[in-house]
This record gives structure tokens, C-alpha cells and sequence, in this order.
């Protein structure tokens, strides 16, 4: 099995790197190989999935080590800034893996007095992905559009905030974005969907994307891979209430095509740590990226 290279461990949670390809559980797919697998191995022991991305979609993804930690953690998840998929994953799954909690609940194991008092102090999820997109992107714009949680239900509010970091122009009318996406919510490929919904699809993303500029990439750029990268998250530890910043590097598999673009992601970005507000790193004043006024031209290769 390949090794999953690991962000933050301690007894409550384990968080990893995950790459472009990689299914976070079986119940998307018969694949024999998940992340869940390899991080069971890592962790030697049961761990339970709070969220899931995308096949395509690389970077931060988080596990719980106990179902205490994963109920806890699902309600911060539910609370805002969810994922790319739907919730936690499928239903079977995560019935199978939240069924210990809930039992916990029940008889009264999962904690005394003070959990209710600790739950309320509980914040939601902050994360960041950043993607390559068709098209201008604008300097900065909210996403107010519903979309289902799940596969087939309602559509229900979904809010994500995307801000452009670089523009590159290959050529006259073909022109690509560099885009920062901040899910509020956690529906059903959110990100994706909403970035379609404003007319600058995801490259590589054979789903809501062109096959024309998917084609482009594959053919001139060697990009075989959704250019979507969950690049920080910031959650509360289910022990403490207290905020945990985790952040994964954007994989030469995407950060080789935008260097080839002239674009790159900016590294204040790359260097959250745990003593560092989210916040401030990336949306404050000293370190936000100047939105790009002219596109960069990138020449033909010779």
C-alpha cells in the first residue's frame, strides 16, 4: 500500500496528505485501496472518516481516532465550511462509523456535566482550496447559489466565497485563473459546482468542466488530474475546543502546470501553523495577494 504522508497526529485525530486520486472510502467506489485503508494503517487502529473529498481533489483530509471525537468533529464539519462532497461520505459509511458515538450518547459513556457546556464552545470548520479555472475569475465574489447536500435530494442554501490570486493568458481568448474557494457550507461538490455556476469550471473536471480545455491541459501541460487542492483547514480539537491549523502543500502534480503558467500559489498560504490565525494568513490586510489587473502572458513553447 502507498504511504499516506501525515499532517498532525495525537490520540483524538489523525490528519493526512491525500493525492489526486485516491477514494476516501469504498462507498464511492469498489477501488481496493482508500484512504480510510491507509490510514487505518498508519494509525493501527479503527479511525473514523468527518468529512471526505473528492476522488480528484487532493490535499488536507481528517480522520477521527475515537467516536467521541468523530461525533464531535462531525458537528463542527456540519456546521460550515463542509467539503467538496456530501457531508461526511455515504450514508452506509458513515452509519457503520458514527453508530459507536451515537450508542455512546445513549447510554451516557460519551461524557459527564460538562459536555454540553463544551459542545456549545465548539466552532464550525474553516477551509481553503485553491483551483485552476477557465476563464477571467473575478477580483473577489460570493457564491449564493443551492445546490443538493446529497445525490438526487433538495436543493438547499450553499454559500462559497472565491477570490482570483493570478490570471494567465496563453494565447488571445485562452485565458486561465488561479482561484482561492471558502466554502461556508458543505454540499455536494460545492466547490466545483459553484465555480461552474460562475462560468469558470475547474480544469480537469470531466463532470462540471470542457473536455476541449481538459484535453488542452492533458496534451500541452501533462495535467491528468482535477486542479482542485484542499490546501488549509482550520478546526476545533474535540478535546480542548481549542483551533487546530493544518495545511498541505500544493503536489508537484498541479504546483508543475500553474509554474509553467507563471502562476503559483502564495506562500503565506503554505506556511499556516498552529499558532497562527487563519484568518489573518490568509484574508488579513498584510497578507492578502493583490488581485492581478492584466493577464500574464504565457509564450508558446518553441
Amino acid at each position: 500500500m502507498p504511504a499516506l504522508p501525515v499532517l498532525f497526529r495525537d490520540d483524538r485525530l489523525l490528519a493526512v496528505d491525500k493525492p489526486s486520486g485516491l477514494l476516501v472510502h469504498r462507498g464511492w467506489g469498489g477501488d481496493r485501496v482508500t484512504a480510510l485503508d491507509l490510514a487505518r494503517r498508519i494509525a493501527g487502529r479503527r479511525v473514523y472518516p468527518v468529512h471526505r473529498l473528492d476522488r480528484g481533489t487532493s490535499g488536507v483530509l481528517v480522520f477521527a481516532l475515537d467516536s467521541e471525537a468523530a461525533r464531535r468533529l462531525g458537528g463542527a464539519f456540519a456546521g460550515g465550511g463542509g467539503t467538496d462532497g456530501a457531508g461526511t461520505g455515504a450514508p452506509e459509511v458513515e452509519a457503520a462509523e458514527i453508530e459507536a458515538a451515537e450508542t455512546a450518547e445513549r447510554t451516557g459513556t460519551a461524557g459527564e456535566a460538562g459536555e454540553a457546556a463544551r459542545d456549545a464552545t465548539i466552532a464550525k470548520v474553516e477551509k481553503v482550496y485553491v483551483a485552476l479555472v477557465r476563464g477571467h475569475a473575478p477580483d473577489e465574489t460570493v457564491v449564493d447559489h443551492p445546490i443538493p447536500r446529497s445525490e438526487g435530494g433538495p436543493r438547499v442554501p450553499a454559500v462559497t466565497t472565491v477570490r482570483r490570486l493570478g490570471v494567465a493568458e496563453l494565447e488571445p481568448g485562452r485565458v486561465y485563473s488561479l482561484v482561492e474557494a471558502r466554502p461556508a457550507t458543505g454540499r455536494l461538490h460545492q466547490v466545483r459546482r459553484h465555480l461552474k455556476h460562475l462560468a469558470h469550471p475547474v480544469i480537469g473536471d470531466v463532470e462540471y468542466g470542457k473536455g476541449e480545455h481538459n484535453r488542452f491541459f492533458r496534451e500541452r501541460f501533462g495535467l491528468h488530474r482535477l486542479a482542485l487542492h484542499a490546501l488549509a483547514l482550520a478546526l476545533p480539537h474535540p478535546s480542548t475546543g481549542e483551533r487546530l491549523f493544518l495545511a498541505a502543500p500544493v503536489p508537484a502534480d498541479l504546483a508543475g502546470p500553474l509554474a509553467a503558467l507563471g502562476l503559483q500559489v502564495p506562500s503565506a498560504m503554505q506556511e499556516l501553523s498552529q499558532d497562527t490565525k487563519l484568518e489573518s494568513r490568509v484574508q488579513g490586510p498584510d497578507q492578502a495577494v493583490p488581485p492581478t489587473r492584466s493577464p500574464r502572458r504565457v509564450p508558446e513553447p518553441k
